[in-house]
């Protein structure tokens, strides 16, 4: 969940409260938040670096962890503001909306329309920053490129120093040699290829470059003459840069989700609008079609909720008073219906978070206290017991053990060559990819549990003795049409044997123990009846040819390969560094259920 840096001084000072480290602790918690950590600049850079820097500040500074859903609770200001509201200090914020402008009209051209088809505008006049309060209005806006935005894919936000310039302003796209402007914080002006090459370089904005760099059409944002304003979701213009003494500020949000612009743009005005008197001029938007909106959007919602819904989740008897009283401190104005039996709580621009009458009782809940609520003991009797896939991979897994093998847990996700290409497979896109992986170690969910295993013994390979016996019983994640998310997982086990000198009955063994474990018996034994198993020639590269199988198995009367078994292959075991020839028995658990 996202972690907010706030001044312990500056907060109190808002709050109108002083609190020891611990008392805070408490009261974040009885609010629903965490105080993850308190420390310093100083404490910070000597965390970092291990230097002790004496010039740097010891200013108190708590991080608070906050809920993934609770983009109002995203900075300073908005914490401030809500905590202030739960202690009956404030009124919840009403705020005024001045009409839109004709200079001020935002014109939306239809070539953006299957690039980043949506924008949102709102300005904040007559605004007054300090060098702390202007860090936090970047500060939150990095938090919402990190969360609600998706790291800029679905949306991403502008704010410019009005004065510097003139509406009415123009969203549209156009090439890369089109677009020539000074980007942010450089001076020389350059068109759109000469600035992915210049922000190649740059560590904070390169990991956007992929979300348009591919485009043959740029989005871009224009003023009535012919100013960049922003290269969205890329980097802002030079021009309009904004400083702690901008006095309006002209506000853009351009994305791909609706629904998600709207909720950023109403993050940042109602926070912020805290410095102009709560006071938020709209601005017209015009679409390709000729229609026109107004943004910002800060419109009210009802959520209803019955008392008696409220009274089974927590398990208390509340009056509608104490209801009302409780959502006020949330930040929820609400009232009752004449016989008292039904809640309407008024969600305001700011609770985006409140979807369903269950985030209601769950407010109430946090309102009269986690710990004030009594412990009871619930009316009906239920057993639980263990997932049957779960209890019969533990009865392979002691059945392995049994033989002298070491159990292993890997990683879920693995390299794309280590899924395919190193254990002689081919790469046909049959792995869940991860999008934007932080390393090429983590790109793909693995398909087979073998390449984890074989790192192992590769990075254990001055402390481990022969033979090594190594087992995993664990899941691979396979692509699957049929399936809502359209892949699944599958349990498998993998079991691997190195030695000086190894031999395919090593492996063959280990299978014969589990069938028979498994009440299995090899076919053409006496009496082997319909539960019965055989290995045939197999054709997985991963092992060499002539020492390979695929393991049989009748299965209610249908035959079907379970698994595969053999030595593995000279070239496996170089492209993981291992000297010693293994064998490998590979098997699907699941089928035996």
């Amino acid at each position: 969940m996202p972690v907010i840096e706030v001044s312990k001084e500056t907060l109190f000072e808002k709050i109108e409260e002083t609190y020891t480290d611990e008392e805070f602790d408490v009261f974040l918690f009885d609010f629903g938040l965490e105080l993850d950590d308190v420390t310093s600049p100083r404490k910070k850079h000597f965390a970092n670096t291990g230097v002790l820097d004496e010039t740097l500040s010891d200013e108190v500074i708590y991080k608070i962890e906050v809920p993934a859903n609770r983009y109002d609770l995203l900075c300073e200001e908005g914490i401030a503001v809500a905590l202030r509201i739960f202690l009956e200090k404030q009124s919840i914020p009403e705020f005024k909306l001045l009409p839109a402008r004709e200079d001020t009209v935002m014109h939306v051209d239809e070539s953006v329309t299957d690039i980043r088809e949506h924008v949102v505008c709102a300005i904040l006049r007559d605004i007054t920053y300090t060098e702390s309060t202007y860090a936090s209005f970047i500060a939150l806006q990095e938090k919402l490129h990190t969360t609600v935005c998706r790291r800029r894919t679905l949306a991403s936000i502008g704010t410019h120093d009005l004065d510097t310039i003139q509406g009415p302003f123009k969203y549209c796209a156009k090439s890369p040699e089109e677009i020539n402007f000074v980007p942010l914080k450089r001076t020389k002006s350059v068109n759109g290829h000469e600035l992915m090459e210049i922000l190649d370089q740059d560590n904070h904005l390169r990991k956007y470059l992929h979300i348009i760099r591919e485009k043959s059409r740029y989005p871009v944002i224009y003023d009535a003459n012919d100013v960049v304003l922003s290269l969205p979701p890329i980097i802002n213009g030079e021009h309009s840069k904004m400083s702690v003494d901008t006095k309006n500020v002209f506000i853009e949000v351009t994305g791909t989700d609706y629904t998600k612009v709207n909720i950023v743009l109403n993050t940042v005005t109602t926070i912020f609008s805290e410095y102009c008197d709560f006071t938020i001029e709209l601005v017209n938007v015009t679409s390709p079609s000729g229609t026109k909106v107004e943004t910002p959007v800060l419109e009210t919602r009802q959520v209803d909720v019955e008392l008696e819904y409220i009274n089974k989740g927590i398990g208390r008897e509340f009056t509608p008073g104490e209801v009302v009283h409780a959502l006020k401190r949330m930040g929820l104005p609400s009232s009752f219906n004449e016989d008292e039996t039904i809640a309407t709580a008024i969600v305001t621009p700011t609770r985006t978070d409140i979807f369903h009458k269950q985030d209601l009782v769950e407010d109430v809940a946090i309102a009269y206290g986690f710990n004030n609520i009594k412990p009871i003991v619930p009316p009906t009797s239920c057993y639980g017991k263990q997932n049957n896939l779960n209890a019969f991979s533990d009865k392979i897994r002691r059945e392995i053990a049994f033989g002298g093998y070491t159990e292993l847990l890997t990683f879920s996700l693995i390299s794309r060559e280590e899924n395919f290409s190193k254990i002689n497979h081919e790469d046909d896109d049959s792995a869940v990819t991860i999008g934007n992986p932080a390393t090429v170690e983590f790109q793909v969910a693995r398909t087979s549990l073998l390449p984890g295993l074989l790192k192992t013994l590769y990075h254990n390979r001055g402390n481990t003795h022969l033979p090594v016996k190594v087992f995993e019983v664990s899941d691979v994640v396979l692509l699957d049409d049929e399936v809502d998310v359209g892949a699944k997982n599958r349990r498998m086990l993998t079991a691997l044997y190195m030695n000086h000198n190894n031999t395919f009955e090593q492996v063959h063994g280990l299978l014969d123990k589990l069938m028979v474990s498994l009440d299995y018996k090899w076919q053409g034994a006496p009496d082997y009846g319909d539960k019965y198993y055989y290995i045939k020639p197999s054709s997985d590269e991963t092992f060499i040819d002539g020492l390979r199988a695929d393991v049989v198995v009748n299965l209610n009367g249908e035959e079907q390969v379970a698994g595969t078994l053999g030595i593995l292959h000279p070239n496996v075991l170089v492209n993981f560094g291992l000297q010693f020839p293994c064998s490998c028995l590979n098997l699907d658990i699941e089928l035996f259920l």
